[in-house]
């Protein structure tokens, strides 16, 4: 059985489950690492805030990600994280540029979840100014910190920070537009499949109508065979025991074997003991079908039934003289009225 693919909505909610789980943990070590290893009360207390904030994200984006927004409230999840990483890093003792690694997560983040080069383009332009705008501050004292390391050497690492982020958001712009171009290649190709199997179910259609018209004038050939048979060996009830069988028309081997296996199942049937063969309207087309015909009167015979004969040409006559059939087969001959008397009145035949 075939596995169902996945909708994009369906793959969206699963990437921000996923998403939501990976917060969660790194909320969870960072709480854990800032436990143990930040001593200072003021960075202990900005890191904290931080973290409660991430965590209230966290909830709201877990909680509205079935959302036909749930886009949007992804990108103001990565703004609102960069924020957090902004007043932690200002509310902090000291700045030492450790802080600044977090920014450039977010856009290759944005691309892995929501894959849409615009959300990427959104939260890449606001982080980017974070980056620069809040360090700069720090750096020149607008935000009043004490510097771990000289302001050059923090310009310089600030630098380098930047660089990296524009080659990272470069990465993920040159993505997004190749994953663009896939899913319209793949949007473009999913429409001809699903035109090539409406034309094939259409196809179908007409294939199953004209089946069932083939069926239909098969059946009426059928049918129209059957009358012709039928029509073949007419055969008259005369009374109880006795069948008239008129023969008129062309007898060729077929007709002869139509005749034959209609004629037997009448007589069996009828439990027929007298049949009368009309052969008034009969042509034979050459000598060659008389052992056939022949061997239909034999059969006759051999079910018990009396044969009579009338009707004959002197052409037939004449064929059956010069060829090797017993006579003898042909039963009595006479005339149609005389021997439909003496089979209804066979005392009198006598």
């Amino acid at each position: 059985m075939a596995l169902a693919t996945p909708t994009p909505q369906q793959s969206l909610v699963e990437r921000i489950r996923l998403l939501v789980i990976a917060q969660t943990v790194m909320v969870g070590l960072i709480g854990i690492a800032t436990w143990f290893l930040v001593e200072i009360p003021k960075e202990r207390a900005g890191v904290a805030l931080g973290l409660a904030l991430v965590t209230t994200i966290n909830v709201f984006l877990y909680l509205l990600r079935n959302s036909r927004h749930a886009p949007r409230i992804v990108v103001v999840n990565f703004l609102l994280i960069v924020g957090v990483i902004v007043l932690t890093d200002a509310t902090g003792a000291q700045l030492s540029g450790m802080n600044w690694t977090l920014y450039l997560i977010w856009p290759a983040l944005t691309m892995l979840v929501l894959r849409e080069l615009r959300y990427v383009l959104v939260v890449s332009v606001v982080t980017l100014a974070a980056l620069i705008t809040f360090p700069l501050l720090e750096i020149y004292g607008v935000i009043p910190l004490e510097l771990v390391i000289p302001a050059p050497m923090l310009l310089l690492k600030l630098i380098i920070f930047v660089v990296v982020f524009l080659i990272l958001t470069s990465m993920m712009i040159v993505i997004g537009l190749a994953d663009q171009r896939s899913q319209k290649v793949l949007a473009e190709h999913t429409a001809v499949i699903t035109n090539q199997q409406a034309e094939l179910a259409q196809a179908n259609q007409s294939l199953q109508a004209g089946n069932q018209q083939l069926q239909a004038l098969a059946q009426r050939q059928e049918s129209l065979l059957n009358q012709i048979q039928l029509l073949e060996a007419p055969i008259i009830r005369l009374g109880n025991n006795a069948i008239l069988l008129p023969i008129t028309g062309m007898l060729d081997q077929q007709r002869i074997s139509h005749i034959r296996s209609a004629v037997l199942q009448q007589i069996y049937q009828l439990r027929a003991q007298h049949l009368i063969l009309d052969m008034t309207g009969a042509l034979l087309p050459d000598a060659s079908v008389l052992p056939n015909f022949a061997d239909m009167l034999a059969a006759i015979k051999l079910l018990g039934c009396e044969m009579r004969v009338t009707g004959m040409t002197s052409e037939i006559v004449q064929q059956l003289v010069f060829t090797d059939v017993d006579l003898r087969i042909f039963g009595k001959t006479g005339q149609l009225e005389q021997l439909i008397q003496e089979v209804l009145q066979p005392s009198k035949g006598k």
